[in-house]
């Protein structure tokens, strides 16, 4: 079955200034009016790619990480962003405008994809319905029927987010290191995102705090933007499910696969020792595969070694 083209588009008028509706569409802070969404921007540009968005979404008992790039945009009137998170890529396309007319002004919405011919009519039915509640909620917001979205991260979002997986088993590989540095100086090392991006320079092109989300306690998010051989550009993003203050923290993958890492420091004779554990619900992987516990282990060896590596070479005097 062949795929073809598809667009829907939602039109909304609004009894408020252009400048006003323009300020809410066009920010991160609009995604939150969809049922189950939190934006965010990646605050610095990477090498080849226009401005980057990330959105948060939750769908029944799955939860994902969007990354749009900004394609087009003329400020005050019309902004339109492209999913780079999936095949082919910039095949989705959003498109915000702003039309200011007699009575009020038109704010309106489009999504246009590509999808197998036969999807077509549900697809637009679907997006139909979304569209007019986002835009209503929009309606709602500049006209001050309900809260101005904030910064912080919704609760719904935030609670699909730190969903523990429902098991009671989990498999596990651990990988140690002894670094030669203090205990409180690879804590922080451990827990900066940068030094995940430079673990995997190759792959992780921006790491960073989740804005919105708490710091430095349960709760806190993180993420990183990948480069994919394959073009896209996809987002992890990792939730503090456990923490004790320069002891361990654990964090928890958002969506699927549903694996942990247990990350622990203690102190040790020439420096401090840092612990890391892999850890997945039982029958995750696939049982035929006895290698594939080896790889693991092997991966988070990696990323121990790393960890001692980058933290040596920064305590070492210039």
């Amino acid at each position: 079955m062949r795929d073809g083209g598809v667009q829907a588009q939602g039109l909304r008028t609004i009894g408020a200034a252009p400048e006003r509706v323009w300020s809410l569409l066009s920010s991160p802070a609009a995604w939150s009016l969809r049922p189950g969404r939190f934006a965010f921007d990646v605050p610095e540009p990477l090498p080849g790619t226009g401005r980057l968005r990330c959105v948060l979404g939750t769908g029944g008992q799955v939860t994902s990480c969007a990354v749009l790039e900004l394609c087009e945009q003329v400020p005050g009137r019309t902004v339109s962003w492209q999913r780079r998170d999936r095949l082919p890529t910039g095949n989705r396309t959003y498109t915000m405008s702003v039309r200011p007319g007699p009575h009020g002004t038109t704010a309106g919405i489009a999504v246009r994809d590509v999808i197998a011919r036969g999807s077509r009519a549900d697809w637009t039915t679907r997006w139909d319905a979304k569209l007019a509640t986002w835009l209503e909620a929009l309606h709602q917001a500049v006209e001050g029927q309900r809260p101005w979205p904030g910064a912080t991260i919704p609760d719904d979002v935030r609670l699909a987010c730190s969903a523990r997986p429902e098991t009671a088993a989990y498999g596990s590989v651990s990988a140690t290191a002894l670094i030669g540095a203090p205990l409180d100086v690879v804590w922080e090392a451990v827990w900066s995102p940068e030094t995940s991006r430079g673990l995997n320079p190759a792959l992780v092109a921006f790491a960073g705090h989740v804005p919105g989300t708490s710091q430095r306690e349960v709760g806190e998010m993180q993420y990183c933007i990948c480069r994919n051989a394959d073009g896209r550009l996809t987002a992890d993003v990792h939730i503090v499910s456990e923490f004790a203050y320069q002891r361990s923290v654990l964090t928890q993958r958002v969506g699927p696969p549903p694996t942990q890492v247990l990350h622990q420091v203690a102190p040790a004779d020439g420096g401090t020792r840092l612990t890391l554990t892999l850890r997945w619900p039982e029958g995750l992987l696939p049982e035929d595969d006895p290698g594939i516990r080896l790889r693991l282990a092997e991966h988070l060896q990696q990323d121990a070694d790393g960890y001692r590596a980058i933290i040596e070479q920064s305590a070492r005097p210039a």
